[in-house]
């Protein structure tokens, strides 16, 4: 595994180029035939000049069979090799190799995966890595500095996560289907379980003979598992509400991955 860091380039040669190398960008999608060959050909010069070609900062040996030592691998990269990753980049970079240590099973040396699991976390808050998206914020900041244009519609995903958070919150919805469906469920239900009460009656100490008594037996042992079919389907019901609001949650989600894609397109 190599992990690859960007370049820095100064601040007063990199403006007249990124400012050239946006405006290249913005006007492609209305350029055909040579002159797009020629823009595409400034484009590389450009990314040249800015040294923004990614080169190898370290190698990481990850083997899924030892998870031990690349979990310690992962530790001695955040405390000794990460520095050499642009410090607006760091964050992010520490936050996937996170991710890359999550996905190392314990495997049979449970001791040992728990003692070098400590030691990155030790090394991973040392870091002090901000919360709250500010290191994914931080890297797209830098990809854009760096001359990559992002057509983002800032508004349209704001409206997006306050949709999901209000849906997220709200009480969940009844429609008209599973109202009606709720009512007959519960209706059965209470018919059921007065049945059931009813057949506790029927014993000795009421006058009941010993052939009423096995047959109120019997009819209660299937009315019950008949309340209980019931019950279940009342729980099916309810679940019908959550997969209705998660799948507007789904759905409102999937309006943000255009937006995603064209950030990985532009860098």
């Amino acid at each position: 595994m190599t992990l690859l860091a960007l370049d820095d380039v100064s601040e007063s040669e990199k403006l007249k180029l990124v400012r050239e190398l946006g405006i290249i960008r913005k006007n492609m999608p209305g350029v055909a035939g040579v002159n797009k060959l020629t823009l595409v050909k400034r484009v590389r010069e450009i990314r040249q000049l800015l040294s923004i070609a990614v080169k190898p900062v370290t190698s990481l040996s990850i083997d899924p069979a030892n998870p031990v030592a690349s979990i310690k691998t992962l530790a001695d990269y955040l405390r000794n090799g990460i520095s050499a990753v642009p410090e607006s980049l760091r964050a992010a970079e520490a936050n996937t190799v996170e991710k890359i240590m999550k996905m190392l099973s314990s495997g049979n040396n449970r001791e040992g995966y728990q003692d070098a699991t400590a030691e990155f976390r030790d090394a991973y808050a040392d870091l002090r890595i901000p919360a709250g998206g500010a290191a994914e914020i931080a890297a797209f900041d830098h990809y854009k500095s760096a001359g990559n244009v992002f057509e983002v519609d800032a508004e349209k995903i704001k409206s997006i996560e306050a949709e999901i958070k209000e849906l997220s919150y709200k009480p969940l919805e009844n429609t008209p289907e599973i109202i009606a469906q709720q009512e007959e469920a519960q209706k059965e239900y209470e018919k059921l379980r007065l049945a059931l009460t009813d057949l506790l009656s029927v014993n000795e100490a009421n006058g009941y003979d010993k052939e009423e008594i096995e047959k109120s037996v019997e009819m209660y042992a299937t009315i019950s598992i008949k309340k209980q079919e019931v019950w279940e389907k009342l729980i099916s019901i309810d679940r019908q509400r959550h997969e209705i609001r998660k799948n507007k949650i789904n759905e409102l989600k999937e309006g943000l991955n255009p937006v995603g894609k064209g950030i990985i397109d532009a860098i």
